[in-house]
Formats: structure tokens, C-alpha cells, sequence
């Protein structure tokens, strides 16, 4: 497990006295909350443990932290170039693994690709691991790029829905994820168009992943197909605070109704499947909310499309070329 800063949960507490908190977390992260929530009493501040995870500052909780009468949220493991969104403030959770090994390993397979200019990218939870694999690159001679990012956030950082990053590694023509992530990683390839490698450093493991990020396009233009036949179609809004898109489903649903299909607006807090199997009524739906849902949840038992992959329907239906839906740097 990573490591949490206490000190900075405690500075916190210190310095706003809340008299009740909430603590939030990915799915990856929710068992490190039971021993905060024992820190955060022993500080004589009541602790509520959110149970379902966040996926992201797209997801903290802010509605939910209102009808709890929570004074702030603490959420575990979303760090960005912030302090705090409103009243949710994001506490680091950092892993600390040793990179040479891993750097030898990327070393070894960078080489055999011939000339290459890699660039680093990562999630915030392994921020240091990146930068000191980069160090480690290039004492053994190569020197990657660690890009600039979208303002509030580190260099290198990307999310599920945001590989603006890549704005600044146009230079670079191979592409390092440096994680668990294989979503991520095929995220950057998808956006990119460029090979991209997984390194592992929890295993000291370099993978290619564009077998990963062709199996997900595939599957999009698949999913996009299907839809184009559905009549009534669902235009998912999320109910998540970072996931409100309302006005671009209104936009999309005039779209579907001047191309002759049948679309209805619904809200969803969470988009799963054995959620949206129950809803009948409907031929296909495209979900708003986060790209993320229908590339790796699985079971749907008809075609889920994202919003990029709403707008390459549209190209369809008009009889254009869907072309690439991912190939751009913000996706929502």
C-alpha cells in the first residue's frame, strides 16, 4: 500500500476544526481508510468512511458530504497540483518502490527499439517513482522527457479523461506509463497514436500495450456500429459533480432527434451494468459521464457508447469517417 500523509490530514484538522469529516478513496486504496478513520477519532473528530469508491476529482463526493453535515472530505490518493476543490481536500498516497531494476529493464528495452525519444507519464500515486526513473534513465544514458501538464496538475499526470501532457511531448515517439494501469497506458496510446510501453514497478515489467489499446478500439467501432442500427437511444447524464454534463446531453440529444432517432435524457449516479440492463426501453445509450465505463466494464447487454464515441456515431450516421474517437487530448 502506499504511503498516506497523517501529518498533513492532522495540519488540516488543526488548522480548519472540522468537527466531522469524510474520507474517500479508488477502489485500489478503500482499505487504508478503516486505520485513517481510528487516526482521525483520535484526534476527538467524528470520521465517516465513504464505501463506494471515487474514481477521480470528477467523483468527490460533495452532495453526499452535504446530507452527511460532513465540515470537509479527505480523498485519499487523487493528489493533483492542488490543495483542495472546494470543500474536499486531496491528501497524496504515495507508493515508494526502488527503480533501478525497472530502469535497467526499460533501458534494455528501449535499445532494441533503435532510435527513440521516450517521454514519462503516470497517475498521481507515482509521482516520485516517475521522477526517479527518469533519474535512473538516464544515468544509464537516456534521457526522457517528463512533460508539462494541464495546469492543476503534475508533470506527466494524466487521467482516464485527460492526457493533455501529451500537448507537451510532441517531440517524443515512444511513450512510457509508468504504473499498474493498463487502462491509462492504452488511454495514452489511443490518444496518441504512438507506441506505448507499461512499466511496472511493482514488478520491475515492461509490457507493450498496443495489443490492449487495439482490442478497446475495435471494440469501440464495434459498440458504434451497433448503435448506429438502435432507434431509441439513452443520453446518460452522471450525477457525480465532475461528471455533469448536462448541456452537452441536450446537445447530443437535438443531434440524435434531426437524424431521425428516438432519444430520452435519464441521470445516473452509477453507470453499471446490472443497473442499466433494468432499464428497458431503450435500443443503445451513449453515457456522458466518464470514458472509462464502457472501455472496461463489461456486460452490457447493448451497445454503451462514451461521449467521444457518441460524436463518432454522429460521423457515422452522416456518413462520414469515424476516424480515431480518442485522438484528443481532453476526452470530456
Amino acid at each position: 500500500m502506499p504511503r498516506v500523509d497523517k501529518q498533513r490530514i492532522k495540519e488540516i484538522i488543526e488548522r480548519e476544526k472540522p468537527r466531522r469529516v469524510g474520507l474517500s478513496a479508488p477502489d485500489g486504496l478503500l482499505g487504508l481508510l478503516p486505520e485513517l478513520a481510528e487516526y482521525i477519532e483520535s484526534l476527538n473528530v467524528e470520521s465517516v468512511i465513504f464505501g463506494e469508491p471515487s474514481y477521480g476529482t470528477c467523483d468527490l463526493n460533495v452532495a453526499d458530504s452535504q446530507l452527511l453535515n460532513l465540515d470537509i472530505v479527505f480523498n485519499i490518493g487523487h493528489a493533483a497540483a492542488v490543495e483542495n476543490i472546494g470543500r474536499v481536500y486531496l491528501i497524496d498516497a504515495q507508493y515508494e518502490l526502488e527503480t533501478s531494476q525497472l530502469a535497467l529493464q526499460l533501458a534494455s528495452y528501449l535499445k532494441k527499439l533503435g532510435d527513440v525519444r521516450p517521454a514519462l507519464f503516470t497517475t498521481s500515486n507515482y509521482r516520485d517513482v516517475t521522477r526517479n526513473l527518469k533519474n535512473d534513465l538516464k544515468e544509464l544514458g537516456i534521457d526522457a522527457i517528463l512533460p508539462k501538464s494541464f495546469p492543476g496538475l503534475f508533470d506527466g499526470q494524466v487521467f482516464g479523461c485527460n492526457y493533455y501532457s501529451l500537448t507537451h511531448a510532441k517531440e517524443a515517439n515512444v511513450l512510457i506509463f509508468v504504473g499498474q494501469s493498463a487502462f491509462h497506458a492504452a488511454g495514452l496510446a489511443l490518444t496518441s497514436e504512438k507506441r506505448t510501453l507499461m512499466a511496472d514497478p511493482h514488478n520491475n515489467t515492461v509490457e507493450d500495450v498496443s495489443k490492449t489499446a487495439e482490442a478497446l478500439y475495435k471494440a469501440a467501432i464495434a459498440r458504434i456500429m451497433l448503435a448506429k442500427e438502435a432507434d431509441r437511444i439513452g443520453v446518460i447524464v452522471g450525477l457525480k459533480e465532475g461528471q455533469m454534463f448536462y448541456k452537452k446531453a441536450r446537445w447530443m440529444y437535438s443531434r440524435l432527434i434531426s437524424m431521425g432517432k428516438k432519444p430520452a435524457v435519464l441521470a445516473m449516479r452509477e453507470i453499471t451494468p446490472w443497473k442499466l440492463n433494468a432499464i428497458r426501453g431503450f435500443d443503445a445509450f451513449i453515457e456522458m459521464a466518464c470514458p472509462r465505463i464502457p472501455m472496461t466494464d463489461r456486460g452490457f447487454d447493448r451497445p454503451v457508447l462514451s461521449y467521444p464515441e457518441g460524436l463518432a456515431l454522429l460521423r457515422a450516421m452522416s456518413k462520414k469517417e469515424i476516424g480515431n474517437p480518442y485522438k484528443m487530448p481532453i476526452l470530456y
